[in-house]
């Protein structure tokens, strides 16, 4: 289990590992230089949600409700689309997140992790940690999302928990590696932008995942 303190401390001095987390969980045909600027693309905003319960760290994920989409059904951050209301990303992510997940609790700034694009759907996802000092219950917007659940940090840290999942996103099919966790397969972006929150966990010298 860790506290909000010790991983606030991994935000501090120590560089972001984005681009080598990134590639390592990077579904097949994906490329790191898709991202441009001259492309029309919107800013999204997501939440790493860590709260502690029975000597564990957990983080909470959102299964997306199936729609006419690329994302249907997916395993995600809560999050979404920052608009013209919002101060800063940071509020995006925290105002989306209430939302979604129907947590009422105040939620602390922990740090900001690289931006990721997302080709298919053409966000620039800006991905935030924050905490909550107890476990919450969740009431989930049935419009937006299926289900909420939590997972065990080190369960996810341990090499046991990847995979490799043979998806189908639209049109599109192929294979890339992700996370287990319970039932659920969390994979692409989410993937990708959980393995940099893990590999600042196992780059901190005072951190052991076993």
């Amino acid at each position: 289990m860790f506290s909000r303190d010790f991983i606030a401390k991994l935000f501090q001095n120590h560089p972001l590992p984005g681009s080598i987390a990134h590639a390592e969980m990077m579904p097949e045909g994906r490329s790191m230089t898709m991202f441009s600027e001259s492309e029309p693309f919107s800013h999204s905003a997501v939440l790493l949600l860590l709260f502690n319960h029975l000597n564990s760290t957990r983080i909470v994920f959102i299964k997306r409700a199936e729609y006419d989409g690329v994302h249907s059904g997916q395993i995600a951050f809560p999050g979404g689309r920052s608009e013209p209301e919002d101060v800063n990303f940071w509020q995006t992510a925290v105002r989306e997140t209430l939302e979604e997940t129907g947590i009422h609790f105040p939620v602390s700034y922990i740090g900001q992790l690289s931006d990721l694009y997302v080709p298919l759907s053409r966000f620039l996802i800006h991905p935030f940690v924050g905490f909550v000092d107890k476990k919450p219950k969740y009431m989930p917007d049935l419009h937006e999302v299926s289900a909420v659940f939590d997972a065990d940090v080190l369960w996810l840290a341990n090499p046991e928990s990847r995979g490799v999942f043979h998806y189908k996103s639209g049109h599109l099919t192929g294979t890339a590696p992700c996370f287990r966790a319970d039932n659920h397969v969390i994979w692409g972006a989410t993937a990708m932008i959980l393995n940099e929150f893990l590999l600042l966990l196992q780059k901190n010298a005072c951190c052991k995942l076993k």
